[in-house]
């Protein structure tokens, strides 16, 4: 593709020293937050007491920005310690929550670095007596950003070093 370049420019001669020099730096592009829930069930058969904790781990995910889209895609593995009835015993049974969002971010385009932080806010589990299934919903939240690489020649010095006057007079 063809590289855009905004220059500051100035006169050039023999008189004038011209100091340039090509600055790099990443500006912001978009910003956006989106929040989504992922429902899946629960392959714990003996559940019988009661859930005491869920630990959501998250890794992170795999980004990619197009026109006025930022992608993220990934997993969250969530282990849920419970007991079962009858028993002081705790069992640990780990479920991956998979997920791939597309987050619309104006201004964002294809060759811009784009970063997700991915978290979850909160974690329920319901019983489903027809199926008698337990099944989990993660909330999660994607604060999407992307930055866009710039590039300008700056130039510092474009002023005469020397100074001539030749005094003439219209006739």
């Amino acid at each position: 593709g063809t590289n855009e370049y905004k220059a500051l420019t100035a006169a050039s001669g023999k008189t004038v020293c011209c100091h340039s020099e090509n600055l790099e730096f990443f500006s912001l592009s978009g910003h956006n937050i989106r929040q989504f829930t992922i429902e899946d069930e629960l392959d714990i058969e003996e559940l019988s007491g009661k859930i005491l904790r869920v630990n959501p781990v998250t890794q992170p995910a795999a980004v990619s920005s197009y026109s006025d889209k930022i992608t993220a895609k990934g997993d969250i593995a969530a282990d849920f310690y419970y007991t079962v009835s009858d028993s002081y015993e705790i069992k640990k049974y780990t479920h991956t929550f998979l997920y791939n969002q597309v987050i619309d971010v104006n201004g964002v385009r294809e060759n811009h670095i784009a970063y997700a932080d991915i978290a979850v806010t909160n974690v329920a589990v319901s019983f489903n007596s027809e199926n008698k299934k337990y099944i989990a919903a993660v909330t999660v939240q994607i604060d999407a950003t992307a930055f866009a690489k710039q590039q300008v020649i700056a130039v510092t010095d474009a002023f005469s070093r020397s100074f001539e006057c030749e005094k003439q007079e219209n006739t």
